[in-house]
Formats: structure tokens, C-alpha cells, sequence
């Protein structure tokens, strides 16, 4: 199974868009069967797919059963994962969305990963030049796992912030760097890898496809989707973005609903985050809330002279002359009780050799 996996691998670096689908279905149904099938599978992946994914017709042999499976590749609004078969890369899932169809936005991606391979000047994601620099793009593959939904942006968003996944933003900047590669971590001791608390985490919040459905059922994932949904608005450039800042200036809004929104957006990507961002600042000083800070670049017009190290030098002995009896330490006090050693004290306090002269005359030793 493998091995036909790697067979069709050339044919999906095809011109031809129809030959393009339809290797890439064949090569998604032999990966589900290996994850699903295989030895020690990732968990949350393998839960994943079978909670959310439809493998009704995923065992089919024939064209018909083929047709079936591959008709949720072209439904519209769609939310899909990319996963690999590759036992050690299975975490590395990839979490996204499409306005047309699932197969589309996997053709649009090769052609974008053509230009970076042909070394082009492009704006493309991290999990992408990730993609590029380890040469192995087409051994992951889509399959959808929502098709037909309105909210399929902010059910991608809603997905990625419940899930994790490592390949997509912000997740993907803990390891990778576009220009420096594979970030190093540094190195844990076995206590910290492998303790009690990660066993026990480990046995009791197990990944199983009834808790997948659980918890996008659930009340909390719906309030986090709806969230999602007003900052999605709030970023967009329609009728939908002045309904919602209604909405936050109004009683159903308020300050802490804004400041919740905006530590969601700073997580987005462009262009939804500037424009969600203005608007929630916007809100924010409406309400006469505090402003949340921002960076702002260093003037100092002063560094410029000729002798600054000369006059920083007789500035800070100025300061340091005029201060030294004002100033704090820079370590943090201590209250605690310091006893000092003095040689006739512990003379006085331990005198064993008097002790037991006077307990041996009859008197009290004490």
C-alpha cells in the first residue's frame, strides 16, 4: 500500500488538473487505510479521521464506490486536513479551508510550491515553504472533513485553535523559521519528557473518536465558533463588519468581549488581522476602555553626536554622585533574620565543658 503510494506520487506533479484529482483521491484513500490500519498510528490523528472525516465508502473496489468517496473532494466551503502516512510526521497534521472545492486549493498550492521550487519571489505560508525545504509536499494529503458550511473560515480558525495542529500558524513558528529552518529545542531531561504528570495526562484525556464529536458538540467549541465568526466579520470589508461593531458598542458587548476578541485576532493572519484589530481598538476607546499596547519604534535623535560616549560616561558619574544615597538596590530585599558569628557568644551559648563541670558539682546545668 505504501509503495503505491509513492508510485503515484510523479503523477501528481502533472499539468493536467484532471489527472491531478484524481491521483490525489487514490493516494488520500491508500493513507486512511494505512493510518487507520497500520501499527501504533498516531491517536489524535487516527480519531480525527474517523470522528470527523466520511469513510463510508473508503473500502469500496469499484468505480461506483470511487465516485462516491471522491464526491465530498468537490463540494463547496469546504474544511479539510492534511495528514501523512509517515509514523514520525503524523503529529505534523495541517488544518485549512476552501471557498470552492478541497481539490482546487490543493491545485492551487502545487502551483504556488512550482514557483517556489523555481526559486520566484512569492508570498506564500510557513507550512509551505516547510513543504519546500524538506521536498515532500505531496506526501501529505487533503481529505475533507466539512463540506457545505457558511462559517467554513471560522470553523477552520475554531478547529486549529482546539486542535493545534503544528503546521499551521502560530503553532508552526515554535519549530520553523522561513529563513533559518528547523529551530533546535532545548534539550529536556527524561523527568521532564516522560514523567508521571505526562503519563497520567496522557491515560486520562485519551483521543477517541466519540470525544472528538463530544467536544465540537459541545457548548464550549460553539461559544469559541461564534467568536471566531465576529472577528472573521470584523476583518472582512461588508455590511456584516458594521453589524458587529454595532454589537460591541452595545449592552450585548461590552470591554471584557472586546478584549477577549482581541487576544483571538492577534493570532490571525492578513489581512483579517489588521482590519478585526482596527475595529476592536476602535471599540475598545468607544468605551473608554484602556488601549491595549502597541509597539512602537525607538527615537533618539540624541544618539547621534560625535562624543555620545564621552557624555554618557560623565552623565552616568553625575547621576551616580547626586543618587548613591537615594538609590535601591537592584536585588530583592531579603527580611529574613541573618545571625552573625561572633567568637564570644558561642563561647557563652555553646560551652559544653561548663555544662557538665556544673552538672557534675550537683548545681543545675541550666
Amino acid at each position: 500500500m505504501i509503495l503505491i503510494i509513492y508510485i503515484l506520487t510523479p503523477f501528481t506533479m502533472t499539468y493536467s488538473i484532471h489527472l491531478f484529482q484524481g491521483f490525489r483521491i487514490i493516494q488520500t484513500r491508500m493513507m486512511v487505510l494505512t493510518i487507520l490500519h497500520g501499527l501504533r498510528p498516531n491517536p489524535k490523528l487516527k480519531s480525527i479521521l474517523e470522528g470527523c472525516a466520511d469513510l463510508q465508502h473508503l473500502w469500496g473496489t469499484t468505480l461506483h464506490s470511487h465516485n462516491l468517496f471522491s464526491r465530498q473532494f468537490f463540494r463547496p466551503h469546504s474544511v479539510y486536513i492534511r495528514f501523512t502516512h509517515i509514523k514520525n510526521m503524523q503529529p505534523k497534521f495541517y488544518l485549512g479551508s476552501a471557498m470552492h472545492h478541497t481539490l482546487d486549493r490543493e491545485y492551487s498550492r502545487s502551483r504556488k510550491y512550482l514557483q517556489l521550487t523555481n526559486e520566484r519571489l512569492v508570498q506564500a505560508e510557513l507550512a509551505l515553504r516547510y513543504w519546500h525545504d524538506h521536498d515532500n509536499l505531496y506526501i501529505w494529503a487533503p481529505i475533507p472533513i466539512y463540506t457545505d458550511r457558511i462559517d467554513y473560515r471560522s470553523l477552520e480558525m475554531a478547529l486549529i485553535q482546539e486542535w493545534q495542529p503544528r503546521l499551521n500558524y502560530p503553532f508552526i513558528c515554535q519549530f520553523f523559521h522561513p529563513k533559518k529552518g528547523l529551530l533546535k529545542k532545548p534539550l529536556l531531561n527524561t523527568n521532564a519528557q516522560f514523567g508521571l504528570a505526562t503519563l497520567w495526562r496522557r491515560a486520562k484525556h485519551k483521543f477517541t473518536p466519540q470525544v472528538v464529536r463530544q467536544v465540537l458538540t459541545s457548548s464550549r467549541f460553539q461559544n469559541r465558533l461564534e467568536l471566531w465568526t465576529i472577528i472573521h466579520a470584523l476583518g472582512s470589508n461588508t455590511k456584516a463588519r458594521f453589524e458587529q461593531m454595532k454589537m460591541l458598542r452595545s449592552n450585548d458587548g461590552g470591554l471584557t468581549l472586546c478584549y477577549a476578541l482581541r487576544r483571538l485576532a492577534n493570532n490571525t493572519q492578513e489581512p483579517f488581522r489588521t482590519l478585526s484589530l482596527n475595529a476592536i481598538d476602535a471599540s475598545i476607546k468607544w468605551w473608554r476602555g484602556k488601549p491595549a499596547p502597541k509597539a512602537s519604534a525607538l527615537r533618539a535623535p540624541w544618539s547621534l553626536a560625535p562624543d555620545l560616549r564621552t557624555t554618557l560616561k560623565q552623565f552616568m558619574r553625575q547621576w551616580h554622585a547626586k543618587m548613591l544615597t537615594h538609590q535601591v538596590p537592584c536585588h530583592t530585599p531579603s527580611f529574613k533574620t541573618v545571625f552573625i558569628k561572633h567568637a564570644a557568644v558561642l563561647d557563652i551559648l555553646c560551652n559544653h565543658k561548663q555544662a557538665i563541670d556544673a552538672w557534675s558539682t550537683s548545681n543545675s546545668a541550666i
